[in-house]
């Protein structure tokens, strides 16, 4: 009787293929985990940004319909409220301004220079609306809705594409 040494090529071979697809496995699981941190950091970039917009909203309540914007509207300024004494409408555009900056630099898009009080597209759209049930109510003060909606732009490299990636918040003010 023979003695058997070592292993054939045909269980070598699917030794391989076991481990092929097994590695296969673990880069595809690598990929999605590399895109849903990415998602979940710009998540918490615009979370971040949405709440900062919704404090500037609160602190300047007799402006807030001047918070209003549409989606890539261009936004400008003539005031410069940085120490500066402005009106609530004055405070609402420099707010606006400075935010469009605060969103290019959070997310690498790119926008025109500060200098120019022009920031050409708002990637963000914002309404503020006053809160129907509580004017209703009669309360004491006034209260208002606002709705933040954030899109950023997201290449992909294994598809050479850009999506948006569209993010929605809101808050009483």
């Amino acid at each position: 009787m023979k003695r058997m040494k070592g292993f054939g090529l045909i269980e070598v071979m699917v030794a391989l293929l076991v481990i092929a697809i097994g590695v296969m496995g673990l880069m595809s699981l690598q990929t999605y985990t590399l895109k849903e941190a990415k998602e979940a950091e710009y998540f918490a970039r615009a979370n971040f940004l949405a709440k900062d917009m919704f404090e500037r909203i609160r602190a300047n309540t007799q402006g807030a319909t001047g918070y209003t914007v549409a989606l890539n509207a261009s936004v400008t300024t003539t005031a410069d409220c940085n120490g500066n004494a402005c009106t609530a409408a004055e405070m609402a555009s420099w707010d606006l301004f400075n935010w469009c900056f605060e969103l290019a630099k959070g997310f690498q898009t790119t926008t025109d220079d500060r200098a120019s009080f022009t920031c050409n597209s708002l990637p963000a759209s914002i309404d503020v609306t006053l809160d129907a049930a509580a004017a209703a109510a009669a309360v004491p003060f006034t209260r208002y809705q606002a709705n933040i909606t954030i899109e950023v732009p997201i290449y992909d490299d294994m598809a050479g594409s850009t999506d948006n990636m569209t993010f929605s918040f809101v808050s009483e003010i």
